[in-house]
């Protein structure tokens, strides 16, 4: 086989050879050309690949960290220091742009765009860019000393921020312990790996003495992006080819990027060991099956588990525990063949947050996976196969050391600590599209919000949606960039409200399966409905939340109320006035012959038909139900503390 040349690094034919497509770059300048957006949408995955997948699985689990990133001479502007002094800052982003953009159809709009260019300047010892925030500005070095460093040193950063918060500015010697450093060059651009991406960049820029800068507002550099993408585009990719080392083109090719949507498999036990895989984002949980002694413990919802219960002792009567267990298991078959149950086979033993890994041991000892792994909501991994293991060997066997060291089952404590916070998603689905299912959400986040910080999130919240900045709806982001956005905001947030869609010409809407997909908890609002008889038939929400097979989350009824003023003064007048209007059967000899008089010659007297069991027939899920008056502040308020568990 013959080695093919490729940058730096190479390809070549495995033992049954290999088909190709080589496209010559004559035809990406021609598409590119043609179709600008879709060079800035390639430039975009490539800056989220390597900050997201390269350098966080790189850094963190292999200790490679000024391995990644190497010094270098570029610059954007091959100028000195006293040629850059004396031009303005709109001249020195008019010549980071090149000459190519005054060919172009909308000069007169770049130049009202280069006018908000402005000169800012540091002291020594600050950041320039505020530790893990999002630039606000992209900036070029005009003069000054400034240092880049990788951001993985918490201790001096905290240590930092204390001094800064005391009106002091820290120095740049309490770095000195091995954190990866290069010097940046004067003319180059710093700040425009995180213009494009949706999170920090992994890097810190501090100034060892007083710096000066050309520094434009990130808004006008979305707008340069849409006016001149192609050199804003080979601008980005020449400082990013410039700064990462030649040999992670080749780990990079060996990486898989990966989306898995809520409740796919990631892996099953005895699969084909194909490597192990990184939490990037979202959350995953490792499944176990339960043994033969809790094999007739199903997890049903308490009405399922009475009804189990009663066709046991019924079966048995007064017989052996064996004989009531096989009537449960049983009565379980059953429900399970109707397609009831589809739970009570698996457990819950581990979540997995962003930065953790699965199948590690796994891989290392070359065998079939031990584990069952499946995505408890919309999430991405990093496939690492033996491959990448190998490649990094050769070049660092210190960061396979270093690798060795992470891998393994985390103390309990910690385990426990995840179980305990994974509960953080509400999910509310409206039965039918005559529930007002926005104000319900807004009802729950302000009784939530009293207990924890909670975010209300619909299809219609508002955002920075596209790639350029310009505002859009939240359901028209991208499928792998929606997903990365929820998965931060569940980070910053101690519950976040999904608001989902009424179902769409009897099927659930796309944002409605996902709001389910990323809930930990589901809440099915319905109206209740007094004035009609028997079972009320599930929705087509409903069956889709039922057959979705959410192995990991709680499904409970939400049932509401219109909220009337009656004349009461305590709790108990209310209850007895409800009661007597709402129930269609009460206690006695009396109720049950004026109930069933209501069922022959109608409900003249305006009583309810129907009560909370007609819902909960038809809805063997739902692990608890809540009552709740619209209107009413407390109602909500007790539903709130329900679900935090206090």
């Amino acid at each position: 086989p013959q080695a093919t040349q490729l940058h730096g690094s190479s390809a070549r034919a495995g033992e049954f050879g290999a088909e190709v497509v080589a496209i010559p770059t004559t035809a990406f300048a021609e598409a590119f050309e043609r179709f600008p957006e879709a060079m800035l949408a390639m430039v975009r995955r490539l800056c989220v690949r390597i900050s997201l997948v390269v350098f966080e699985t790189l850094s963190t689990y292999f200790g490679l960290k000024q391995e990644i990133m190497i010094p270098t001479d570029f610059a954007s502007l091959p100028l000195t220091a006293e040629e850059l002094a004396k031009l303005s800052p709109k001249e020195v982003f008019s010549l980071f742009l090149g000459e190519t953009w005054k060919e172009g159809g909308h000069v007169s709009a770049i130049n009202s765009v280069l006018e908000t260019a402005e000169i800012k300047e540091f002291e020594d010892g600050q950041y320039v860019l505020p530790p893990e925030q999002r630039a606000s500005h992209m900036l070029l070095l005009l003069e000054g000393d400034l240092h880049m460093y990788r951001d993985d040193h918490h201790h001096g950063r905290e240590q930092a921020r204390r001094q800064q918060s005391k009106g002091r500015a820290s120095t740049w010697r309490e770095f000195e312990d091995g954190t990866a450093e290069y010097r940046v060059n004067i003319g180059e651009a710093i700040g425009e790996l995180d213009l494009l991406v949706d999170r920090p960049a992994p890097v810190l820029y501090l100034c060892h003495s007083k710096c000066r800068f050309a520094a434009l507002p990130r808004a006008s550099v979305h707008k340069l992006f849409e006016f001149c993408p192609r050199a804003m585009c080979i601008r980005l990719l020449h400082l990013l080819a410039a700064r990462t080392a030649t040999w992670l083109h080749r780990v990079d090719a060996a990486l898989d990027w990966l989306p898995v949507e809520g409740g796919q498999c990631l892996f099953r036990k005895g699969g084909h060991q194909v490597g192990f895989f990184v939490v990037l984002s979202g959350r995953l949980v490792v499944l176990e099956e339960k043994s033969a002694s809790n094999e007739g413990k199903l997890n049903l919802s308490p009405r399922a588990q009475r009804t189990t219960t009663a066709a046991a002792m019924a079966a048995g009567g007064h017989a052996s525990s064996s004989a009531a267990t096989k009537a449960a298991a049983t009565a379980a078959a059953a429900a399970a063949a109707a397609g009831k149950v589809d739970r009570g086979q698996w457990q819950v033993s581990d979540v997995l947050q962003r930065g953790r890994l699965c199948g590690e041991i796994d891989c290392l000892r070359e065998t079939p996976y031990s584990h069952t792994v499946r995505a408890s909501r919309d999430s991405e991994v990093c496939r690492v196969s033996s491959v990448v293991l190998h490649l990094l060997a050769m070049d660092f066997p210190k960061a396979i050391l270093h690798f060795s060291s992470l891998v393994g089952p985390r103390s309990s404590g910690e385990h426990n600590a995840d179980l305990v916070s994974r509960r953080t998603t509400i999910a509310v689905v409206p039965a039918k599209g005559d529930v007002d299912v926005h104000a319900v959400c807004v009802h729950l986040t302000a009784a939530l919000n009293k207990l924890g910080k909670t975010l209300h999130i619909s299809s219609t919240t508002q955002i920075a949606g596209d790639m350029l900045g310009r505002p859009g709806k939240l359901s028209g982001l991208g499928k792998a960039r929606l997903g990365r956005f929820l998965a931060e905001l569940e980070e910053r947030c101690r519950w976040l409200i999904y608001e989902a869609e009424p179902p769409v010409r009897g099927k659930a809407t796309d944002w409605t399966r996902r709001c389910i997909r990323q809930a930990d908890h589901v809440l099915v609002a319905v109206n209740f409905d007094g004035s009609s008889r028997g079972d009320v038939p599930e929705s087509p929400n409903e069956k889709y939340i039922q057959e979705a097979g959410l192995l990991h989350v709680d499904r409970e009824l939400l049932i509401l109320h219109p909220f009337q003023k009656e004349k009461q003064t305590t709790k108990d007048d209310w209850f007895a006035l409800t009661a007597k209007r709402d129930d269609g059967m009460g206690p006695g000899l009396h109720g049950f012959v004026g109930h069933h008089m209501q069922l022959f010659l109608g409900n003249r007297r305006g009583r309810a038909l129907r009560s909370t069991r007609h819902y909960l027939n038809t809805r063997p899920w739902a692990r608890r139900w809540h009552h709740v008056r619209l209107g009413e502040a407390k109602d909500w308020a007790r539903c709130a503390r329900l679900l935090a568990g206090r």
